[in-house]
This record gives structure tokens, sequence and C-alpha cells, in this order.
């Protein structure tokens, strides 16, 4: 670890960036990493329009008393208003327990853009593009906070 990261980056966290939905390439998508259950809160939108995630992070949150292993961040796709296929961004927390060894509960998904469409599927799953780069310095850190 460098010696500024050492300074400023969370110990017991790591963190990604990848590209996943945008057609230009960019990174679009965040992953943050904690070796251990960490404690969480979220403020949740009072809206009668409630995107998939929020309702699937409500459920995590409740179940596990707040604690969080994996944070998912897509940013372009809000992933509401887009019908029973929303659902699919479920698929972030089924790779996120595969990847790495946690309860489905302690999964966090957060999503944020344009509203009314599908995100990507089983097959283009965010976690699994994140995992390839993720680590602990500055630079994975400052990666993951531009995308989120």
């Amino acid at each position: 670890m460098s010696d500024l990261s050492s300074f400023l980056i969370p110990r017991g966290f790591r963190f990604a960036a990848a590209s996943r939905l945008k057609a230009s390439g960019r990174p679009d998508f965040a992953l943050i990493v904690a070796d251990a259950p960490a404690s969480a809160a979220a403020a949740f939108t009072a809206n009668r329009v409630i995107a998939a995630p929020l309702i699937i992070d409500k459920e995590h949150l409740s179940a596990t008393g707040g604690r969080v292993r994996v944070v998912a961040i897509n940013a372009g796709n809000a992933n509401c208003a887009a019908g029973k296929q929303a659902s699919k961004r479920a698929s972030d927390v089924r790779c996120g327990r595969r990847a790495f060894d946690c309860r489905a509960e302690e999964v966090f998904l957060s999503s944020t853009g344009i509203i009314g469409v599908r995100c990507g599927g089983e097959a283009d799953c965010g976690v699994a593009r994140g995992c390839a780069s993720l680590g602990n310095e500055a630079a994975h850190f400052l990666a993951a906070h531009r995308r989120s």
C-alpha cells in the first residue's frame, strides 16, 4: 500500500470501477467490498415510485441489522420503472454473494441515471467486471469514487 493510501483509505475495504452499460466504454460501475460486515445506513426516497434496488436494499438492511459487505453502484441507469425486468438488477446480488462468499443480504445495490430503461442482466454482472480491478490503493478508491 502506498504511503498516501495508508493514511486516506479505510483499512479492510477494497474498491474498483468497471465499464458495464455505457456504449462509450467509460466506467459506469463502482464496487466497494468490506473484508468483514460493516455498518451501513441509507436514506430512501419517500416517492411512490421506488426502484428495484431500493426495495432490495431496504430488505437487506433490515435482515442484517444494517451490516453490508458489498456495495455495487451503477451509474447511468436508475433501474426504475422498467417493468418486471428491473428485478434483473438482483443479478449483482447473486454475483456479489458468490464472488465474496457472503450472504446475499450483505450486498447493497445503488443505481442512478435514466428512468424507464432496463438494466443489463446476469450475463452482464458488474460485480464480476469489478473484481478484476479490485484493490485497496488510493487509485482504486478514486476510480470507484468517480463512478459513484
